[in-house]
């Protein structure tokens, strides 16, 4: 595409730069493939300001151009962007570097693209803000030009660059070259063990990157608290709770500061190897619990059955004063609905609505999922028109609220029209619950039907999609 194009176009003066300029600014062009920016300043309606000083009007204005990015209002910021002009800040690399940083995005690309070619490229900023464009876009070749070009420059075995280059492939899925970077490095410290070990989680191989943090402490390395954030879900996914007992014995004996983050990944770990007592542990022994900890153990405890410890939990969360975000309503609407407890789900769900996160698709999914589970589907129907990106579990919800509520004939309608969407399949439950609806018909066709479609695609059925299609053509 374009943008590709003009990297292209433009290499020889990105070379020539950083052979000026050194590694530094080559880990500064690579880096933004794989970084992530959030922004959080507060937004201003005005663009008017009176410039005490040149220095003083470019921290003015790099800060309403990241409101302005953070509330992607395009608007607003073609607005400061005049103001630049009218003040003769033009010139003004840091600046202009915002502006189009601003254009990015908020998704204004021909913006982006004028403001880059009328800019002097005396840093590599510009450039990132344009790499950032195609990192979005997954253009992996460019990520793999970048590669090319520190080896063209010597710079691949700097320890930064090298760092950056394997989050980068870790990040596109291409965990062999990361892996072919890790190992062609003379030394690894610790940052660069973090995210080849980061870089299998990522991609699923939880137990090749137990093997990597085993590999680490033998060649003496010395984990730190990322390393564990990182390795621990690999253990939870697929390990023992020895494993797990075994890394935070070694946490504890070494002295690793618990952070927020190492903390809320045990609680995680204990949750799911079914060792409940010792995750509140954990969580009693944090002086400062925040919103992450609680959703956690809250999440833990819906995971282990335990309903009401979670809406205890989520009680307490409110009398400590601590907000609740999206994730924290999501992890608790599971326990109303196993307590059939509309009464608090409709508190969650106004909650949600005051803070406009119901739109939130895996919030709206676990309101739509709750409301079928009690029996309300009424208010399950409404909360399903309204979101308007509605994902598999979405359909299922609704077509397993309709089955188990004695209305097969809606949940066989909502299955025919989930087969029409494109980019949604069946999976077990869709499959499942369909069928349980097409036995209390009885519906022999549709189920016939079914019966097909699981025997092409036999990863969609599992023990439970048998029983009830037995089930089905017993009745």
């Amino acid at each position: 595409m374009i943008l590709d194009g003009c990297f292209r176009l433009n290499l020889h003066v990105c070379i020539s730069f950083i052979k000026r300029r050194g590694a530094f600014h080559l880990r500064s062009f690579i880096s933004t493939i794989s970084c992530s920016f959030e922004p959080s300043l507060p937004h201003s309606n005005s663009v008017s300001f009176v410039p005490h000083s040149r220095e003083h009007s470019a921290s003015h204005i790099a800060s309403l151009l990241q409101s302005c990015s953070a509330l992607t209002d395009l608007h607003f910021g073609r607005k400061v962007h005049s103001q630049v002009i009218t003040y003769g800040l033009s010139s003004s690399s840091h600046v202009c570097s915002k502006i189009l940083g601003m254009y990015i995005l908020c998704g204004s690309f021909c913006d982006a693209t004028s403001m880059f070619y009328r800019m002097e490229l005396q840093h590599s900023l510009p450039w990132n803000w344009m790499i950032r464009v195609c990192a979005v876009e997954g253009i992996i070749t460019l990520g793999s030009q970048l590669h090319g070009l520190s080896v063209i420059l010597g710079f691949e075995k700097d320890p930064p660059v090298a760092n950056t280059l394997v989050a980068v492939y870790s990040k596109f899925q291409q965990l062999l070259d990361a892996c072919k970077i890790f190992e062609a490095m003379p030394q690894n410290d610790v940052v660069l063990w973090n995210a080849i070990i980061s870089g299998h989680v990522q991609n699923g191989m939880m137990r090749e990157a137990f093997d990597l943090f085993d590999e680490m402490i033998d060649l003496h390395n010395e984990p730190d608290s990322v390393t564990f954030s990182s390795l621990l879900p690999s253990i939870s996914q697929c390990g023992t709770l020895k494993h797990g007992k075994e890394v935070h014995g070694y946490i504890l004996r070494h002295e690793i500061a618990l952070d927020v983050y190492l903390k809320s990944a045990l609680i995680d770990l204990y949750c799911k190897c079914r060792d409940v007592k010792m995750a509140r542990r954990i969580f009693e022994e944090t002086s400062l619990a925040d919103t992450a900890i609680y959703t956690g153990l809250i999440s833990g405890y819906v995971l282990n059955g335990m309903s009401t410890d979670a809406v205890e939990t989520f009680r307490e969360l409110v009398d400590e004063g601590i907000y609740p975000n999206s994730l924290t309503l999501a992890s608790l609407l599971p326990a109303c609905a196993n307590l059939a407890s509309v009464k608090l789900g409709k508190e969650v769900h106004a909650f949600a609505l005051r803070n406009g996160i119901e739109a939130q698709c895996y919030v709206g999914s676990a309101l739509l999922d709750m409301y079928a589970k009690c029996g309300r589907l009424d208010l399950a129907r409404n909360i399903f028109i309204n979101i308007s990106q509605k994902d598999a579990v979405c359909w299922n919800s609704m077509i397993t609220g309709y089955s188990q509520n004695g209305k097969p004939e809606e949940a066989i309608h909502h299955f025919r029209q989930m087969g029409a969407v494109e980019g949604i399949r069946y999976d077990s439950v869709s499959l499942t619950s369909t069928l349980s609806a097409c036995a209390s018909l009885p519906a022999l066709y549709h189920g016939k039907q079914i019966h097909g479609y699981m025997v092409k695609h036999p990863h969609c059925s599992d023990v439970f999609g048998k029983s009830t299609l037995i089930d089905m053509y017993a009745k």
